[in-house]
């Protein structure tokens, strides 16, 4: 591991903080120099575009590259004091121009911060000997639903015997559990390998390179999540419902951005007391209100003079989600392949919804659609 590498692994650079720190532009990136020593020697110090940290110390008498400070085995006082300068340098860079990130590359911690956002979830590091795992976890039942590790290449592949490339290439895994019917299919997905340090029936291993996309990881970890979520049965909090919108027809999402509650359409066997989940049509494609049904069978006289009258429900909004938290694509993994009309939804599905979400404040009342 080289000197950059050590001191900037697991963090993020601030761009906009290289100027100030006193970084000149430059086609690749930014330029960053510094005399030391009395003048007698030069740290030339890149940071690339993609936040690649690269350096150099040039001796100023001679205009040469001073290399034995990238080599392992020099040693001696002088060659230290050099690359103690030198680390001083990295260091200041990194103290004022970087934030801390809890894993080493970019997807990984793209999907921290998508988990946070998503379900409130962040990783905790339980294991003193290990501490760049990353475990996700329920925050009621504190079980495991997501693990983030660094090995080996060679370990993710399983094998015994690897070269010394391989023994050296470090990536990151994300370790997530599989309903059993999508098992199979899931290993011929490139980027997905039987699990590593866990049991290979029920977890894969997933290669955060870039490889599979964001959008579908979080689908597979969502799935994860539910299976491992301690089973909730709709069954004991009433009848649960998933209900469709049509967006064109209704802006939903504007109306419940002012009013607590609304009057809604009243479908047969639907009861106060019940919880309805609405999901929004093309192009959202995605549940995105839980809310309660409050009241039942209130006539309602249409302005559509073609709609006689008709008895609505009034349902108070309570959770509220992100389009990408549930999904059709989300919805699949639970056997939920259309919401063409009222129905009712699987616990594994309830688990999920009940345990996500965020809480809306209460607003006024509105009116019906």
């Amino acid at each position: 591991m080289s000197l950059e590498t050590d001191i900037f692994q697991r963090r993020r650079i601030e761009f906009a903080s290289l100027t100030d720190f006193g970084c000149t532009p430059c086609p690749s990136g930014y330029l960053y120099t510094e005399l030391f020593l009395n003048g007698q020697f030069r740290a030339e110090i890149h940071i690339s575009l993609a936040g690649e940290v690269t350096g150099r110390v040039i001796e100023c008498d001679s205009g040469e590259e001073y290399l034995p400070l990238h080599v392992e085995g020099q040693t001696g006082s002088f060659v230290g004091e050099i690359r103690e300068n030198y680390t001083r340098i990295l260091q200041a860079i990194a103290a004022h121009c970087t934030t801390a990130q809890p894993f080493l590359h970019a997807q990984a911690n793209r999907l921290a911060e998508l988990l946070l956002l998503r379900y409130g979830d962040k990783p905790d590091f339980p294991f003193k000997k290990l501490p760049a795992y990353g475990v996700f976890r329920h925050a009621g039942s504190r079980k495991w639903y997501a693990l983030i590790m660094n090995i080996p290449r060679a370990r993710l592949l399983h094998k015994k015997k690897a070269c010394k490339q391989e023994q050296g290439d470090i990536v990151e895994i994300l370790n997530i559990k599989v309903p059993q019917p999508h098992m199979a299919a899931l290993h011929n997905v490139e980027g997905v390998y039987p699990c590593y340090h866990m049991n290979r029936a029920n977890w894969v291993s997933i290669l955060l390179e870039e490889i599979l996309p964001d959008k579908r990881i979080l689908e597979l970890v969502a799935a994860s999540r539910a299976a491992t979520a301690t089973p909730v049965s709709s069954a004991a909090h009433g009848n649960v419902w998933l209900i469709p919108a049509n967006p064109a027809f209704f802006d939903v999402e504007g109306a419940f951005a002012s009013n607590d509650t609304l009057l809604w359409k009243q479908y047969p066997g639907i009861k106060t007391g019940d919880v309805v989940y609405i999901y929004l049509g093309a192009p959202i494609s995605a549940i995105r209100f839980r809310c309660d049904v409050v009241e039942t069978g209130i006539p309602y006289a249409y302005e559509d003079a073609h709609l006689s009258m008709r008895q609505v429900m009034r349902i108070r909004q309570t959770h509220v989600f992100a389009t990408s938290c549930f999904s059709l694509g989300v919805l699949k993994t639970y056997g939920v392949r259309a919401v063409r009309g009222p129905r009712r939804i699987p616990d594994t599905l309830f688990s999920a919804l009940e345990t996500a979400g965020t809480p809306v404040r209460k607003k006024p009342s509105g009116a019906a659609t």
